[in-house]
C-alpha cells in the first residue's frame, strides 16, 4: 500500500514542480529544518531540467520514489548521500545511465568526490551526455486521489480493481480511460481557463512538460498544447485562490508504454529547453535545432582540482 500511496501523492508534487521549475534540491538538516541548494552548483543549468525530475519533491519522498526521478536528480542525492541511501540512488543512476560509458567507474569516482567545485565539471558533462542519448528513466502515471477513488467506485467488485491496479502499463491506461469518458467534473484550485487546466492536470499524471509537445498533439484529441511558460499564469492564484476551475481530462486516441528507456518545446525558467525526454516508449527520430547547438557551444567544460577517470582499455586489467 505504501508505495500506491507515495505515487498518489507524488502528483500534487509534480503539479508543484511543474509550478516552480527545477532550480532548488530541499534538503533536511540534521536539526529538521529544511533547507536547500541551488542546483547551478553543480554545474546545471535551466537546460537540463528535463532530468531533474523530482528535484523540488521533499526528501522523504524522494527516496521512496528513487527510480523514478530524473537522472540528475538521482545523480545529485547520490553524491551529496552516505549509507544505503547513497546504495538505493547509486542503483538508480547506474539503472539509468547503463548504456553511458565506464558508469561503474563513474559512479565508483563519487565516493570520494564530495565538493561540489570537485564535482561539477563531471555532473554538467554527465548531462549533456544526457541531453543527446536520453537516459534509461522510469516514467510513471501519478494519479491524484480523486481519480482513483471515482474509478473505483465505477466498479461493483473493488476489491479486484484494487488487485488490478498500477502506475504503469495497461492498468494505469485504464484508469486514465475509464476517468477521462466518464461525466464526472474534475476541478483544480485557480482560476484558468479550462483548456489550460486540463494540460496542467495531463501533465501532471504524466510527467509530459519534458516531451515534444507535437508527440502529444497526435496522440490525444489535444491539437494545440501550451508550453510552460504560456501556462505560467495560470498558478499565479493557485493556493490562495478559492474558485475552482473545470477541466476535462484529455481524451488518448493512441496508446503506448511509459517509457523506460532513452524525446518538449517548454521553458524552465528563462532558459529555453533544447531537448525532450519521451514519456512514451516507440521508435522515434531524435531532432535537435540551433538552440541546442547553441547550448552545447555556450556551456564550456571548465577544467577544475577535481579528479579524472580513465576507463580501461580492453585487454587491459
Amino acid at each position: 500500500m505504501g508505495p500506491y500511496l507515495d505515487m498518489i501523492s507524488a502528483y500534487s508534487l509534480r503539479t508543484n514542480e511543474l509550478r516552480l521549475g527545477h532550480n532548488n534540491m530541499p534538503i533536511t538538516k540534521a536539526d529538521g529544518i529544511h533547507k536547500s541548494f541551488p542546483v547551478s552548483k553543480y554545474g546545471l543549468s535551466g537546460a537540463h531540467h528535463l532530468l531533474l525530475e523530482g528535484t523540488s519533491f521533499p526528501p522523504e519522498r524522494r527516496s521512496s520514489i528513487a527510480q523514478s526521478l530524473g537522472p540528475m536528480t538521482a545523480w545529485l542525492r547520490m553524491i551529496r548521500s552516505e549509507g544505503i541511501y547513497r546504495r538505493k540512488y547509486a542503483s538508480a543512476v547506474k539503472r539509468a545511465m547503463s548504456h553511458v560509458p565506464c558508469i561503474d567507474e563513474i559512479i565508483e569516482l563519487t565516493k570520494t568526490t564530495k565538493q561540489a567545485s570537485e564535482i561539477s565539471s563531471l555532473t554538467t558533462l554527465i548531462a549533456e551526455i544526457l541531453l543527446i542519448i536520453n537516459a534509461r528513466q522510469a516514467t510513471r502515471m501519478f494519479f491524484p486521489l480523486t481519480i482513483f477513488a471515482s474509478v473505483w467506485k465505477m466498479h461493483v467488485d473493488k476489491k479486484k480493481f484494487c488487485d488490478f491496479f498500477s502506475t504503469t502499463g495497461a492498468a494505469g491506461w485504464y484508469t486514465y480511460k475509464r476517468a477521462s469518458e466518464s461525466t464526472i467534473k474534475y476541478t483544480i484550485c485557480g482560476d484558468m481557463e479550462r483548456d489550460k487546466a486540463s494540460q496542467i492536470a495531463f501533465h501532471s499524471i504524466f510527467g509530459t512538460y519534458k516531451e515534444d509537445l507535437s508527440i502529444l498533439a497526435q496522440i490525444t484529441n489535444i491539437r494545440t498544447w501550451y508550453t510552460r511558460e504560456q501556462l505560467g499564469g495560470c498558478f499565479r492564484s493557485q493556493g490562495t485562490s478559492k474558485n475552482l476551475s473545470i477541466l476535462e481530462l484529455p481524451v488518448m486516441t493512441y496508446y503506448s508504454k511509459m517509457s523506460c528507456a532513452n524525446q518538449t518545446g517548454l521553458l524552465s525558467g528563462v532558459y529555453n529547453q533544447v531537448a525532450v525526454v519521451p514519456c512514451f516508449s516507440g521508435s522515434r527520430v531524435a531532432k535537435f535545432d540551433e538552440a541546442f547547438f547553441e547550448h552545447i557551444e555556450k556551456r564550456r567544460i571548465v577544467g577544475s582540482t577535481g579528479k579524472t577517470i580513465l576507463c580501461p582499455e580492453k585487454g587491459d586489467k
